[in-house]
């Protein structure tokens, strides 16, 4: 199956998204309030999941998410700014997502990058002698 955006009802501002992925799908509704978007009575956009066959744990992290995605989204991120800061896993500092801002030709050494590579070099080797013990 493929994954879908549809328009369930324009006039009342109803939206269909269906995700889905292999064996799992994920299906919810958003709907979008008249006074969009002046949201100062309330919220302007909501999004209910309609159905899923993931685990609970893994439904309501995904459900959570893509409330906290609309939300941001309402107050003027970019929908891709909106999803890097819902991500409970933090990006590294000096990782960049867009290759437009890329650093290439811009790269420094400098003592804090070393550190991180010693400290990274030093758990490495500790998963490494876990997994020989074993």
């Amino acid at each position: 199956k493929q994954s879908t955006l549809s328009i369930v009802s324009e006039s009342k501002g109803k939206l269909k998204l269906a995700l889905h992925n292999e064996a799992y799908s994920y299906i919810c509704s958003i709907t979008i309030d008249p006074a969009y978007p002046d949201y100062s009575l309330g919220k302007s956009c909501s999004l209910q999941l309609t159905s899923t066959n993931f685990p609970k744990s893994i439904e309501n992290m995904l459900t959570s998410q893509a409330q906290e995605i609309v939300r941001r989204m309402q107050e003027g991120l970019n929908s891709e700014r909106a999803l890097q800061m819902s991500n409970p896993i933090k990006v590294p500092k000096n990782f960049h997502l867009n290759t437009e801002q890329s650093t290439e030709g811009n790269s420094r050494i400098t003592n804090q990058t070393i550190q991180n590579i010693k400290h990274d070099t030093e758990a490495l080797k500790r998963v490494s002698a876990l997994r020989h013990t074993e």
